[in-house]
């Protein structure tokens, strides 16, 4: 099964309607998503029926010296998008 990426921008749009102040927006088709916010933005993208994400491919974080970032990749296996 191909998995569409969807556009961010569009993401953040969607998300900010439900949750707002959740994101920093989008950059280089990455979302970003404020720390105190993951948890109920995570949420969003799982119970909105349109988006559906349901399976967390994988959780890294990249170490910058004076902080930490922690990457989630998400995907909807039923709607097959990323």
């Amino acid at each position: 099964m191909a998995v569409q990426q969807l556009d961010a921008e569009a993401l953040t749009e969607k998300i900010e309607a439900a949750v707002q102040g959740g994101t920093l927006g989008p950059c280089d088709g990455v979302l970003w998503v404020w720390p105190n916010k993951v948890a109920e933005v995570a949420g969003f993208l799982k119970s909105d029926p349109d988006l559906d994400f349901n399976f967390l491919n994988s959780i890294s974080a990249v170490d910058y010296i004076d902080h930490f970032e922690v990457v989630y990749h998400l995907t909807s296996l039923n709607k097959g998008h990323t």
